[in-house]
């Protein structure tokens, strides 16, 4: 039904093969249609938005600094995707939205991991329990 841009294909590119496999598996019956917004991300950007609700203006969106501690998304791969979902072309950033979304490519993953086309298990950033990334899958 749905498929990736080329803009988020080539964010997806930068992450490690389970989270491309995952995504291009994901999207064709995707509830909602969504894009890949983040893979690999430099120290420097980390900081960027490690900075956001501190020095800079804005809510609190990361407590990894890029360069004390690393995020999965400072890999080479990436080791971490960031998706932004869309609702009637339009991006969406209603909670709702994105654990439907999440419950859906959390529910691929398990059945790819099952099939042994992915060698890794995925995490959702919105079941963590201190602070919820509700973008966020990661390796």
């Amino acid at each position: 039904m749905y498929s990736l841009s080329q803009r988020s294909l080539n964010i997806l590119s930068t992450c490690h093969e389970d989270l491309q496999t995952l995504a291009n598996e994901a999207i064709k019956n995707s509830p909602y249609d969504f894009g890949i917004t983040h893979g690999i991300r430099s120290p420097k950007l980390q900081n960027k938005l490690y900075q956001q609700g501190r020095t800079k203006p804005g809510k609190i969106v990361t407590y990894i600094d890029g360069y004390n501690k690393k995020s999965k998304h400072n890999y080479d791969p990436a080791l971490a995707m960031d998706i932004a979902v869309y609702v009637s072309g339009e991006i969406t950033w209603k909670l709702a939205f994105y654990e439907i979304v999440a419950n859906h490519i959390m529910s691929v993953s398990e059945r790819l991991f099952e099939e042994n086309k992915i060698s890794n298990r995925i995490v959702w950033g919105g079941n963590w329990k201190k602070f919820k990334d509700y973008p966020h899958f990661q390796i």
